[in-house]
């Protein structure tokens, strides 16, 4: 697979390697030992979930509820929007 052009969501992590989820492929994953420009936005973030296939919600409903919730304290925060 190639480089990912959008978004990219890091599902896992193993010692070396990390496990991505591209949107151009709707949250399929694939492997990468190369250094990822993060993604620090929330909006960014929650674009890429949007982005995703509906098993990706089945098998990672704990990553949506993160983003979800960091989402709300921003907002209750006044730190983004």
């Amino acid at each position: 697979m190639g480089l990912a052009t959008g978004p990219v969501l890091c599902v896992e992590t193993s010692k070396e390697d990390l496990m991505l989820s591209k949107v151009e492929f709707g949250g399929d994953y694939y492997w990468s030992t190369g250094p990822l420009e993060p993604v620090n936005n929330i909006a960014q973030e929650l674009e890429a979930l949007g982005q995703f296939e509906d098993w990706f919600y089945k098998e990672h409903k704990d990553i949506y509820q993160k983003i979800i919730v960091e989402t709300l304290y921003t907002i209750k925060h006044n730190r983004y929007f």
